[in-house]
């Protein structure tokens, strides 16, 4: 005998109507972590390591605008940003000692 979970199967999970379709992700949508039940069992760890690896960045570089730049005023969208575009140059710090090489 079947469950009746297997063999409830309700319309309105497959509809093809104009809401399905634009809530549906389109192709190569970047979604890296997803939410939920069903979201990365490595996400903590990533971001863990993301965070590692931008403290040693922060340390190793510094950054700077290049002369002559436009004040700047902060643009709200859905994150803040600069106003207009920050152009800034990379600079290599002198190293530490005790760490290796950037490759």
């Amino acid at each position: 005998m079947l469950s009746s979970v297997v063999v409830c199967r309700p319309r309105r999970w497959f509809t093809d109507d104009a809401m399905t379709q634009k809530l549906r992700p389109k192709p190569f949508t970047f979604m890296p972590f997803l939410f939920g039940e069903r979201s990365c069992i490595g996400q903590r760890f990533a971001v863990m390591e993301m965070q590692a690896s931008l403290a040693i960045l922060i340390r190793r570089f510094s950054l700077r605008r290049l002369p002559g730049a436009k004040d700047l005023r902060r643009k709200l969208m859905i994150t803040m940003r600069p106003s207009p575009k920050l152009t800034m140059t990379v600079h290599r710090t002198e190293s530490h000692h005790g760490e290796a090489p950037l490759s």
